[in-house]
């Protein structure tokens, strides 16, 4: 899936300090500069997320959310690509929610549930 955009009324460095205390984000071992936030969903294995923070300005960033491309499933994508692409969402989507609600200083949401 394509990357995903949001934008933050906050400093880059507190953002990348909200993602590590507030969602468990640590950083890329490949990529110092990309932060990775396991979403757990209730069943199964953690979709890991990968913020990109970038600075806008001295009081505003922005977050790229992405995550990890598709595996291929031979034969059965047509049935697989779409729960696999729905998990995906909703794991960028979780995490885009925990990190405002960090940044407003709210609890953390539920998880996101299972596709």
């Amino acid at each position: 899936m394509p990357p995903h955009a949001v934008d933050l009324a906050a400093p880059a460095e507190r953002v990348r300090r909200l993602a590590e205390e507030a969602l468990g984000a640590e950083t890329d071992p490949a990529d110092p500069a990309v932060l990775v936030v396991p979403v757990r969903f209730p069943t199964g294995d953690p979709t890991p997320v990968r913020l990109r923070i970038e600075p806008r300005g001295a009081a505003a960033a922005q977050v790229v959310l992405e995550t990890e491309p598709m595996p291929r499933v031979p034969y059965f994508s047509w049935f697989v690509g779409p729960i696999l692409r729905s998990a995906d969402k909703r794991a960028r989507a979780w995490a885009e929610r925990a990190l405002r609600a960090a940044e407003a200083g709210e609890a953390r949401p539920p998880p996101p549930t299972s596709p």
